[in-house]
C-alpha cells in the first residue's frame, strides 16, 4: 500500500458512512504518484486439522480497495469451515420492509443438541463475497453493491425415548442426519443526480435466495424429508424532484416490488411418498406525484397517487391417498387498487 502524507484541515469533523465523492472531508489524504490509481490488498488465513470430524479446517479473508479520481471499490472475500455462518454479515441493515409481505410456509429443521454451542455441534462450509463500487458519471454518481453468501451445514443426532405405559414400556430410537445448503445473491444499483434545480435517485435492488434441506431419520420410525425453498425478489425505487423558476416544484415518487416464493416439501415413509407444492407470488406498486407553487409567501400544493397490491397463492398435495377425502388444491387471489388525491 502506498505511503500517504497527512495535511491538516480546519473544517469541522464529519463522520461519513460508506464511500462517496465529497470535497468536505475532515482529513485530506494526498497520495504519492506511485500510489495513485492502484489496488491495495490485505489478507489473513489460518488452517489446521480436525480429529472429529476427520479433515482439514480453515478460516481466511481477503480485502481489496481502490480509490481513483472517478472510481472507488471495496471488495471482501471470506471463507471458513469452523462453524461460523458468514451469510449474516451480508445483511442490509438499512433495507426497508418489503411491500410484498410474503413468508415461507414450509420449513425443515436440522437436528440440534441442547445445552451445547452450535460451533461444537454443527459442521459447516461458509463463504462470502461482497463488492461495493462507485463511479462518477458527469454530474451524477452510480453505485453498486453485490453480495453472495453460501453456507452448508451438516448435523447428526441420536435420540432414545422411553414411554412408560400401563401395558408396558415403549422405546423409540431415532438417528437423524441432515444437510442444509443455503445460497443468497443480492444486488443494489443506484444512480443519483443532485443539482440545485433537480434531484434524481433510482435504486434497483434484487435478492435471490435458494435453500435446499435434506433430513433423513432411521430407527423406529424411518422417514426422509426434502425441502426446496427458493425466494426471488426484485424492486425499484425512483424519486424525482424538479424546481422551475424558483417557485414551482414537482415531485414524483415510484415504488414497485415483485416477489415469487415457490416451495416444495417431499416426505417419504416406508413405501409411502407425498409432496406438497406452494406457489406464492405478489406485486406491490405505489406511485405518487405532487406539484407545489408559492404565491406571495403562501405555498399551494396538489398531490395524487395510486397504490396497488396483487397476490396469487396456489397450494396442492398431488400424492395424497384416494381414501383421504377433501380438496388437495387451493387457489387464493388478493388484489386491490386505490387512488388518492388531496390538496
Amino acid at each position: 500500500m502506498g505511503a500517504v502524507e497527512v495535511m491538516e484541515n480546519h473544517q469541522p469533523m464529519q463522520v461519513l458512512a460508506g464511500i462517496s465523492f465529497s470535497d468536505k472531508a475532515a482529513i485530506n489524504l494526498k497520495l504519492k504518484n506511485k500510489a495513485k490509481a492502484t489496488w491495495s490488498f490485505h489478507g489473513d488465513a489460518g488452517g489446521g486439522y480436525s480429529w472429529q470430524p476427520d479433515g482439514a479446517i480453515w478460516d481466511g479473508e481477503l480485502f481489496a480497495m481502490a480509490v481513483m479520481p472517478n472510481f472507488q471499490n471495496i471488495t471482501t472475500f471470506k471463507t471458513n469451515n469452523i462453524g461460523e455462518d458468514l451469510s449474516a454479515q451480508a445483511t442490509d441493515f438499512f433495507a426497508s420492509r418489503r411491500g410484498t409481505e410474503l413468508s415461507r410456509y414450509v420449513g425443515v429443521s436440522l437436528p440440534g443438541v441442547p445445552n451445547l454451542s452450535r460451533r461444537r455441534t454443527l459442521f459447516n462450509r461458509s463463504a462470502l463475497v461482497s463488492t461495493n463500487a462507485l463511479w462518477k458519471l458527469g454530474r451524477g454518481e452510480f453505485k453498486t453493491q453485490i453480495d453472495y453468501s453460501f453456507n452448508r451445514v451438516t448435523a447428526e443426532a441420536a435420540n432414545v425415548t422411553t414411554y412408560f405405559l400401563n401395558d408396558g414400556n415403549r422405546v423409540v430410537t431415532e438417528n437423524r442426519n441432515g444437510v442444509d445448503r443455503s445460497h443468497s445473491l443480492s444486488g443494489k444499483f443506484i444512480y443519483e443526480l443532485n443539482q440545485k434545480t433537480a434531484f434524481i435517485n433510482n435504486t434497483l435492488k434484487t435478492n435471490i435466495d435458494w435453500d435446499d434441506v435434506r433430513l433423513g431419520v432411521t430407527g423406529s420410525l424411518p422417514n426422509g424429508q426434502t425441502a426446496s425453498l427458493p425466494d426471488y425478489y426484485v424492486g425499484n425505487d425512483f424519486k424525482l424532484i424538479k424546481r422551475f423558476n424558483g417557485k414551482h416544484l414537482v415531485t414524483f415518487i415510484s415504488k414497485n416490488e415483485w416477489e415469487s416464493l415457490p416451495q416444495t416439501l417431499s416426505v417419504s415413509m416406508n413405501e409411502a411418498f407425498m409432496r406438497q407444492h406452494v406457489k406464492d407470488h405478489a406485486f406491490y406498486t405505489n406511485e405518487s406525484a405532487a406539484y407545489a407553487f408559492s404565491v406571495k409567501g403562501i405555498t399551494i400544493s396538489l398531490e395524487g397517487g395510486v397504490k396497488g397490491y396483487f397476490r396469487t397463492l396456489n397450494t396442492e398435495l398431488p400424492d395424497m391417498p384416494e381414501e383421504i377425502p377433501g380438496e388437495t388444491a387451493n387457489v387464493l387471489n388478493t388484489n386491490y387498487l386505490t387512488g388518492i388525491c388531496h390538496t
